[in-house]
C-alpha cells in the first residue's frame, strides 16, 4: 500500500533543510527501495527555494510508513508546520510506467503498475 506524506515548512525553513540536508539524504538512500517518490515543493518567485516536501512510501501498513517518516531527520528536526498523511492509489503516470488500465472489447481491465 502507499501513503504521501504532503508536509509544508514552518516559514522559510531553508537553514533547517541546509543544515540537515546530509543526513536527510544518507538517510532517503537507506529506504530507497520502499519510495515510490519524493521531493520537494518549489517556493514562490522571490521566497525561499523550497516551502515543503511530499513523499510517498510503498509499504505494508501505515504504522510503517509512519515510522519511516519519523525517522528522516528534516521530521525529527520539526521543520514542518504541517504534515497531511492519505493513503495513496496510482493510475497514471511515467513514473509508473504509463497506464494501469487498458481497455479490450469495451472492459476495462487492470493492469499491475510498473
Amino acid at each position: 500500500m502507499r501513503f504521501a506524506y504532503f508536509c509544508f515548512d514552518r516559514g522559510d525553513q531553508m537553514a533547517v533543510r541546509n543544515q540537515h540536508l546530509m543526513e536527510h539524504l544518507r538517510y532517503i538512500e537507506t529506504i530507497a527501495d520502499q519510495v515510490m517518490i519524493a521531493g520537494p515543493i518549489p517556493g514562490p518567485e522571490g521566497g525561499p527555494r523550497f516551502t515543503g516536501s511530499v513523499i510517498i512510501y510503498n509499504v505494508g501498513t501505515r504504522e510503517e510508513a509512519d515510522a519511516l517518516f519519523n525517522g528522516d531527520p528534516y521530521a525529527r528536526a520539526n521543520m514542518w508546520e504541517r504534515v497531511e498523511t492519505i493513503p495513496f492509489s496510482e493510475a497514471l503516470g511515467t513514473a509508473i510506467g504509463g497506464l494501469t488500465w487498458e481497455i479490450v472489447n469495451g472492459e476495462i481491465k487492470m493492469k499491475q503498475p510498473a
